[in-house]
């Protein structure tokens, strides 16, 4: 999400299924119907928080313990945790997270991730000089 390019901006939001697959899972295992918007499946955090226990403001809480213990660099942590928000979508509360690339690719545990459509890869060391042309 973050290797772009330099001072691109990506986004987490959790709350929205990625699929059908994902929304009936949420369906049977909070036994609440997402609200759809085009084709985009809205589940919000707001079942899982409280089924957890605590409500969304223990929930966030846990998220937030989360990105604190992740082996990304500090900066980047900061980054993520001063942006990270819950709002309320079709009565549905959802957590945004953004980052923003720096002038160098991240890291994440010792090694450099893509985003690439939906999912995140891994880049091999033989894609590592494709990868660090962009932040030329």
């Amino acid at each position: 999400m973050a290797n772009i390019s330099p001072k691109q901006k990506g986004y987490v939001l959790i709350g929205i299924a990625d699929n059908e697959k994902d929304s009936q899972l949420f369906e049977n295992l909070y036994n609440v119907k997402p609200t759809f918007y085009r084709h985009y499946r809205i589940c919000g955090v707001d079942s899982e928080a409280n089924k957890s226990g605590g409500g969304l403001s223990n929930y966030f809480t846990r998220l937030r313990d989360l990105v604190k213990n992740q082996p990304i660099e500090d900066y980047t942590k900061d980054y993520i945790l001063q942006k990270m928000r819950l709002f309320n979508y079709y009565e549905k509360s959802i957590l945004v997270m953004e980052i923003e690339s720096a002038t160098k690719p991240l890291l994440y545990d010792k090694k450099y991730y893509v985003r690439k459509a939906s999912s995140v890869e891994e880049v091999q060391p033989e894609s590592y000089a494709e990868l660090f042309h962009r932040y030329r």
